[in-house]
């Protein structure tokens, strides 16, 4: 029960975490052409805001998918070497 529900926000977060990609290329490409020219603050903001469901996707997909592949794969290692 558990393992899905991390397993779900991590795909949620993935999700939104992808959408927050696109709104940074956006955004920093505003700041690119627009620098100097208007206030870029609002574009700033989507790239201050965006790092925390990215940075939370990482936490969570390291947590629910990597480390337990790593287990898998050592438990599996110690199995085969048994026999």
């Amino acid at each position: 029960m558990k393992k899905t529900i991390g397993l779900t926000m991590t795909l949620i977060f993935g999700i939104i975490s992808f959408i927050f990609v696109i709104f940074d290329y956006l955004a920093l490409h505003d700041i690119y052409k627009e620098s100097g020219k208007y206030d870029v603050t609002g574009e700033w903001t989507v790239v201050s805001i965006s790092i925390f469901p990215i940075v939370i996707f990482h936490i969570l997909f390291a947590i629910y998918v990597v480390l337990p592949f790593l287990n898998s794969r050592k438990e599996k290692k110690g199995t085969d070497s048994a026999n």
